[in-house]
């Protein structure tokens, strides 16, 4: 098993498994290629490195299996897309395609505090009575019935 850390592509194959099973109950390797869109020697060559690392279990011609690391790690990638992609679709009113997308790039890249941080602001934002006036706000302006003022925004840390 490797110490190294999870390359956001090996991410992307697990939390692609952990969805398929959660939809179909099972995974199978070219499933997992169709869903990702590339073809079986990769698919092969990724199941293969995922396995080495204790992720999963994987013999050809049979259904991949998650294993307690592999479930634990795709449940942590399956979360923050969760929460970016609701901030992101939600409260900034993105369309559901872009609100994905935006959040599948940036999942790899952020800590758990960052992620909680949004999940934080936008349970705020959605449910808290004082920021009723902010909802309205950002309804207005995030879908394009008003434009957003044109005002620097500065760093509090850079002055930038």
């Amino acid at each position: 098993m490797s110490n190294e850390p999870m390359s956001s592509h090996m991410e992307d194959y697990l939390e692609t498994i952990a969805l398929l099973i959660e939809e179909h109950g099972h995974a199978h390797a070219r499933d997992v290629a169709w869903r990702l869109n590339v073809k079986m020697p990769s698919v092969t060559s990724a199941l293969k490195q995922l396995a080495a690392r204790g992720c999963l279990d994987y013999e050809p011609n049979m259904p991949v299996l998650l294993t307690p690391l592999g479930r634990r790690l795709a449940e942590d990638v399956l979360k923050k897309h969760r929460i970016l992609r609701h901030f992101f679709q939600n409260i900034l009113l993105l369309p559901p395609g872009a609100a994905n997308r935006l959040a599948c790039r940036i999942e790899h890249e952020v800590d758990e505090r960052a992620v909680q941080a949004v999940r934080t602001l936008t349970l705020a934002i959605e449910s808290r009575p004082d920021c009723a006036a902010l909802r309205h706000y950002l309804h207005e302006t995030l879908s394009g019935t008003q434009s957003v003022p044109d005002k620097t925004i500065v760093n509090s840390e850079t002055g930038v």
